[in-house]
């Protein structure tokens, strides 16, 4: 056998013996080699491989090029918004049909556009529910641990145990095409700021090559530019050189991490955020809009209030926002209604929380978060229009601005050429 094939059976014995407890003092010797094994011999991709799929078998790879191993080790992709959304639809097709669901994951085989990686783990997962007689949740558990959504597997998870599949995925199923439809407008929208920085960009690198030589003429040489043109090739400069890109790049990856690993700092910038104007209505408006909505999903999943509300907490996306919803738990474990817990929310209009009290006195919550959410959807629909509409016209203003700054000294300078020369 081929290295890789021996990594692999050293993890599967491993990882076998400590999932049965069977001999700590060879578990311990074992974790011991892994640790070994994994500092001298076992490449990085293959580490991040090996976590995911320990169980994957090496021996169709001894003959492949290495980098191409590599590769297909990296290679390995969470599964899309989208392809979760397929994978829900056709499970639920075949709920509807009343056929088995291990007939819902042979249609998933035949799909091209998963990949033969993701195709073959729908076959692993209708292996273990026929051989097994596992549920699909917990089969995908098995198989694809990380790779789908958690919000998926949930649904079949609360499905299966509460008896209302149906109803579960198709509440997942309403919330995720709603979130992407406004999530794709919004994105589509992003990328004009993306748009008048490359066009900031190239007006400075080809005003580096084709304008500042001729100035360059006519001033005498470049020693005797104008202050105003360093700016133009400052900024053309840090794109042209490769060691200023890499420390650019570097700096962007380094502020980057410390934001995700910074909770201080992350709770600074979405406080800051909600301060914008436009933006910060925009950012309110969607995760109160997204937290009813996940809140009614759960709670018509017949999952209880408590944890529909932990659930619907963890989904919001902006930090802020979510320790102010997380901040009415105590509250609720002491009894109180939802519609009182969220009474002080500053963030959830006054006709939202009117109709909370309410439901309270008449006991039906259900109906009226369904009251609420359509309300808020409204509200979305119409932050979200302005916001998208907004998008372009700032980043033309923002470029017309920055132009301004960095061209209007260059022209001060040409107008005013003979106190150079």
């Amino acid at each position: 056998m081929g290295i890789y094939s021996e990594i692999a059976n050293v993890f599967k014995g491993i990882d076998l013996a400590i999932k049965t407890k069977v001999c700590v003092p060879m578990v311990e010797q074992n974790e011991a080699e892994r640790r070994k094994l994994e500092k001298n011999f076992i490449p990085f991709p293959m580490k991040v491989y090996l976590k995911f799929h320990p169980n994957h078998d090496y021996s169709k790879d001894e003959t492949v090029p290495l980098p191409k191993v590599l590769y297909n080790m990296c290679y390995v992709q969470k599964f899309t918004v989208k392809q979760n959304l397929l994978i829900a639809d056709i499970i639920l097709k075949y709920i509807k049909a009343g056929q088995p669901l291990d007939t819902a994951f042979r249609e998933l085989q035949r799909l091209r556009d998963m990949g033969s990686y993701k195709r073959k783990i729908f076959r692993d997962v209708q292996q273990l529910m026929l051989e097994s007689g596992m549920r699909p949740d917990d089969a995908l558990n098995e198989v694809a641990n990380g790779l789908i959504e958690k919000g998926l597997l949930k649904a079949l998870t609360v499905g299966f145990n509460a008896n209302r599949l149906e109803q579960t995925l198709t509440n997942y199923i309403s919330d995720t095409k709603y979130r992407l439809k406004n999530a794709t407008r919004v994105k589509k929208a992003l990328a004009y700021p993306g748009m008048c920085g490359v066009l900031i960009i190239g007006m400075c690198i080809g005003a580096k090559f084709m304008v500042i030589p001729q100035m360059a003429d006519a001033f005498g040489g470049m020693d005797k530019l104008p202050p105003s043109f360093n700016t133009v090739i400052g900024v053309a400069d840090v794109f042209l050189n490769p060691l200023k890109l890499i420390w650019l790049v570097f700096a962007f990856i380094l502020a980057k991490f410390i934001y995700e690993k910074s909770e201080a700092i992350k709770l600074f910038v979405h406080t800051t955020m909600l301060q914008i104007p436009v933006i910060g209505t925009y950012v309110i408006t969607k995760d109160v809009c997204m937290f009813f909505r996940h809140l009614y999903s759960e709670l018509d999943s017949g999952i209880p209030l408590l944890v529909s509300h932990e659930d619907a907490c963890k989904s919001l996306d902006n930090l802020a926002i979510k320790h102010i919803f997380e901040s009415c738990r105590e509250d609720l474990e002491k009894g109180t209604g939802i519609g009182h817990a969220l009474n002080e929310i500053t963030y959830i209009g006054e006709d939202i929380r009117t109709m909370l009290a309410v439901s309270e006195k008449t006991g039906d919550l259900n109906s009226a978060l369904q009251d609420c959410i359509v309300m808020l959807q409204e509200q979305y629909e119409a932050v979200t229009d302005t916001f998208v509409e907004s998008i372009p016209m700032i980043s033309m203003l923002c470029a017309g601005v920055a132009i301004m700054t960095i061209f209007m000294p260059v022209m001060f300078s040409l107008y005013n050429i003979d106190d150079y020369i």
